[in-house]
């Protein structure tokens, strides 16, 4: 995430003699200790001041495609760090506890929303808002996290095989997912196995999921293919499954 100030909050950390750093995974705010013992009195003496931060995805083109919830008729979508959030020292705090909301519209002028979009390259931002009497009393070590839900689909291998080949699965090497299987016949006559995850299976921009296709005929399985493919992020849609209808990312292996 590249995390940029939005023109309110850089004026504020003018004002505070502070500075912000961005990092890939997040940002921190430094200050000078002539100034100020420490961040929390800082927080104090700008007790009444808000921090209005937007966050970027690094991989904007495909961050849409596997995060849930980022719909938004505005452009914008706005967190606000609810009441909630209790702060125990050494610990990280999650800041995402509650929903994403539509951002007001009266809050940025259409120029700001326009600047905002351009750096988003039309995706939607997060925008996070944070009273500082909301922090005032954490500690050093504290760090805070937001949190995003990933999409989750069933994941749908479609096998095209010789007819040599009897019997085959789909493991999990991590043992976390498992797949059903069903045998079809496309319109040009072609066999097909099929092979469903039995439960939704979250997408992630960097995963570690590690399937294997395996010929299980015998008592030594032999693995056919490792590594598996895995679907697209963004490309999926509705499928009926066990007669329930569910979301569906497709493979096709040759």
């Amino acid at each position: 995430m590249n995390c940029l100030l939005t023109q309110e909050t850089r004026k504020l950390l003018g004002n505070m003699r502070a500075i912000l750093k961005s990092y890939e995974t997040g940002c921190e705010i430094l200050f000078d200790q002539n100034d100020y013992e420490s961040g929390a009195e800082l927080c104090a003496t700008f007790h009444d001041e808000e921090i209005c931060l937007f966050f970027i995805p690094a991989d904007c083109a495909s961050f849409y495609n596997y995060t849930a919830d980022f719909k938004s008729q505005g452009g914008i979508m706005l967190y606000e760090a609810n009441d909630d959030v209790s702060f125990v020292e050494g610990r990280s705090v999650e800041m995402s506890e509650g929903s994403f909301t539509t951002f007001d519209s009266l809050s940025y002028s259409q120029q700001e929303v326009r600047k905002i979009q351009s750096y988003c390259k039309n995706f939607t931002p997060v925008v996070f808002k944070l009273k500082l009497n909301r922090i005032k009393n954490c500690t050093e070590s504290t760090s805070f996290k937001l949190l995003f839900e990933s999409n989750a689909t069933h994941y749908k291998y479609y096998f095209f095989y010789n007819t040599d080949v009897k019997e085959l699965e789909i493991v999990d090497v991590n043992n976390e997912v498992e797949f059903s299987m069903a045998e079809n016949v496309f319109d040009d006559g072609r066999l097909v196995k099929v092979f469903v995850s039995n439960t939704p299976i979250s997408n992630r921009f960097q995963s570690r999921l590690h399937f294997q296709l395996l010929e299980s005929g015998s008592a030594n399985k032999k693995v056919i293919r490792d590594n598996l493919p895995l679907p697209q992020n963004g490309h999926y849609h509705t499928d009926v499954i066990n007669g329930q209808s569910v979301i569906v990312s497709e493979v096709f292996i040759n």
